[in-house]
């Protein structure tokens, strides 16, 4: 028969012990040293990015005790040290920070980059050491080479056969871009597609070459107007962005269709949009038919897509300075042919009918009358 061996319970004593030496963990952990956040601050006053050959701080805030004593703090990209900061000593640069920091900087709460460069893109550890404890905290370091910039985009513009080429083409690029590209209606803010890039490719020193060529014809965008290309070249994971935005087609223009005359006839006159109509500058002259005259403005022009009144030349005010008229405005009222100084009877479906029953009414009295 075996033996049940039982092991002895824990007396209220251990626990109390065991309770008190947690607490003490506790409390040890709060009262020492606390790397809070490791932060960058470019000279651009950046804190996503950092451009080559801008200079930028690294921050490393941290928190001690009281009675506590800071020995070093020490900085690592990609867990190689970096820096070194040794209490009343020197700092002292390694590897890439060799000749590219202030070394005349004491404090142990930031390093002075004087000249950022690609290769220092990555991950940064701070990590502080005291007479008490050890605590770390992260930072990626993101260094942007800016090498597509407006001058590397080529745009044009055939009115003729309505075609808009856009082509990008630059080298040098670091990190790897991204795109950020589509055909943007301005009237509904909405983007109607996405255009990736044709090429992005890695070169020999480690920067990456883009490439865009793009052929747009207005017969796919007939449904559309105001039409803008808009292509941005970003990094992800920071705001910097370049690119352009490139208007498609030209301008919409005005209506086909401008305010009519009555008992009169219009002319237009003007090259036309890739949209078939009345492009910016087109004039819309206004002639009545023989035997009347017209009321209104004898001409319209097409201005930021409506038919308004033509803006005046100057004129000599008083004391003869020159001054300006209005310029130019929306059409307030019709245009009408007027026939011996009245409306044509076309204008006013109403009067039209009055006058047209008002002598039969007249010759039904006078001889129901002479009855």
């Amino acid at each position: 028969m075996e033996l049940e061996t039982r092991r002895p319970r824990p007396t209220k004593q251990r626990t109390r012990w065991g309770v008190l030496l947690l607490l003490l963990q506790i409390v040890s952990g709060v009262l020492s040293v606390v790397v809070t956040e490791v932060r960058l601050l470019s000279d651009s006053n950046k804190t996503q990015y950092v451009l080559q050959g801008e200079g930028a701080t690294l921050l490393c805030f941290f928190v001690l005790s009281p009675r506590e004593d800071l020995r070093r703090v020490l900085w690592f990209k990609d867990g190689a040290e970096v820096y070194v900061w040794r209490k009343g000593r020197r700092p002292l640069a390694r590897n890439l920070f060799e000749k590219r920091v202030d070394l005349n900087n004491r404090s142990p709460s930031f390093i002075s980059i004087l000249s950022a460069h690609m290769s220092m893109q990555g991950n940064y550890t701070c990590k502080v050491e005291t007479d008490l404890a050890t605590s770390q905290n992260d930072f990626f370091l993101t260094v942007i080479v800016e090498s597509c910039k407006e001058d590397s985009w080529t745009t044009f513009s055939d009115r003729v056969s309505c075609t808009e080429t856009v082509e990008l083409d630059c080298g040098g690029m670091f990190p790897k871009p991204s795109p950020a590209c589509g055909v943007y209606n301005d009237q509904t803010g909405v983007y109607l597609n996405t255009v990736p890039f044709d090429r992005v490719e890695p070169a020999a020193n480690a920067t990456y070459e883009v490439r865009l060529h793009r052929v747009f014809q207005v017969r796919d965008w007939l449904a559309f107007r105001n039409l803008t290309f808009r292509c941005h070249i970003i990094v992800l994971g920071t705001d910097w962005r370049s690119g352009i935005s490139h208007k498609l087609f030209g301008d919409a223009g005005c209506s086909p269709e401008p305010p009519e005359i009555v008992n009169g006839y219009y002319n237009v006159t003007g090259e036309e949009t890739c949209w078939r109509t009345p492009s910016e500058g087109s004039v819309v002259r206004y002639y009545c038919l023989e035997g009347y005259d017209r009321t209104g403005p004898s001409e319209l022009v097409c201005r930021n897509g409506s038919w308004v009144l033509p803006s005046s030349g100057p004129q000599m005010g008083a004391g003869g300075v020159v001054a300006a008229r209005a310029a130019s405005r929306p059409l307030m009222k019709q245009i009408i042919c007027e026939v011996n100084g009245l409306p044509a009877l076309s204008w006013n479906p109403v009067l039209t009918a009055s006058l047209t029953t008002l002598p039969a009414l007249v010759s039904l009295l006078l001889s129901s009358s002479s009855t």
